[in-house]
Order: structure tokens, then sequence, then C-alpha cells
């Protein structure tokens, strides 16, 4: 089950990806096979086709934040 602030970011990217031009929908499968799909927490069709699927992951961190956050940063 989602939690409502999973569905609010949901909704948040579905909106400003419509009123910018562009077609979104939330809980997108998608075939990747003949037998087989993914499900997409929100998939945006932009321009020329290209389409962009966003995976919501929400998780609690300290005000250091997590070690993989971190790890990531310190590679820019």
């Amino acid at each position: 089950m989602l939690s409502d602030e999973h569905k609010a970011y949901q909704e948040r990217i579905v909106h400003v990806s419509v009123a910018d031009g562009h077609r979104a929908d939330s809980e997108v499968r998608t075939p990747v096979g003949p037998r087989s799909w993914v499900q997409t927490d929100t998939l945006v069709q932009g321009a020329g086709g290209i389409r962009i699927g966003w995976e919501i992951q929400l998780s609690s961190a300290g005000r250091e934040g997590p070690r993989s956050v971190k790890a990531q940063a310190g590679r820019g």
C-alpha cells in the first residue's frame, strides 16, 4: 500500500508534467517483452515520445544523511 506522502509525490510529478504540456500518469504498466512488464510509479512522455519513469523512494535519514548518500556525494 502506498503512503499518502508517496501518492502526493506521484500527483505532483503528474501535475507539473501535464502543466508543461506532457502526458503523464501514475502506476503505469509497460511491456518489456512478450510476457513481462514493469510497473512505474509515474511515467511522463515528453517531446519526441521520450518516456521517463519515476520511482518514488522515501526513507528517513539523520542530519548527516545515510552513508550511501554521503558516499555518492563524495564522488561528485
